[in-house]
């Protein structure tokens, strides 16, 4: 679980700001461990060692630095866009999100329309939230959308259920490595923060 890949932070969350030689660093260990990139929609098991890389909100420096280094190194991300945020200052333009889209090296995925908490929202507000951003993702993309984070981890049972009405899978912000055996709509991610090196990321894998 990432958020952004820039050198110099710009807001008090100093944590979520993972530098570029950092996201380096970290590809090249898990190509050395012979790890299989696979996106958040491609949720199965195998006898291959798999990591998903999942980026939250859809940071404009995913773009700048982040998506360059997955084209050097023939790794594969995911990206958990706020969709009403698509052109904002700071964030993904779509020009961005289609070039991206388009590489097969990122699949973009919903984190939301407003990025609410999902679990204070009614019934009919939720399924705003999850149509809407479908739809927003999709018509931007031409892919489907099939997995959703919800944002800062806001789910419970109903949240969960409404959400699998409309996407195959859902994440949370539950810190965990290992996904074998959970709700498929309810799957744990390890977070990854500033100064995290790709020798530690492949330790906390194993």
């Amino acid at each position: 679980m990432y958020h952004l890949v820039e050198e110099k932070p710009f807001t008090s969350l100093t944590n979520l700001f993972l530098r570029p030689s950092e996201f380096e660093d970290q590809l090249q260990s898990l190509n050395q461990a012979g790890y299989e990139y696979r996106f958040a929609d491609d949720f199965t098991y195998s006898s291959r060692k798999g990591v998903m890389l999942t980026f939250d909100d859809g940071y404009e420096d995913n773009y700048t630095n982040m998506f360059p280094l997955l084209k050097k190194y023939h790794a594969k991300a995911t990206i958990f866009m706020i969709a009403g945020s698509v052109g904002r200052s700071g964030s993904l333009t779509a020009d961005m999100i289609r070039e991206m889209a388009a590489s097969g090296l990122v699949r973009i995925e919903s984190h939301t329309v407003s990025h609410t908490d999902l679990r204070n929202l009614s019934d009919q507000a939720l399924e705003r939230e999850f149509v809407d951003s479908r739809k927003i993702l999709s018509d931007l993309t031409g892919q489907p959308v099939n997995a959703i984070c919800y944002p800062a981890g806001g789910v419970n049972k109903r949240v969960a259920a409404s959400a699998a009405r409309y996407f195959r899978y859902g994440y949370t912000t539950k810190n965990e490595a290992n996904t074998r055996g959970c709700d498929p709509m309810e799957i744990p991610r390890l977070r990854i923060f500033r100064g995290e090196s790709g020798r530690s990321l492949v330790a906390a894998l194993k």
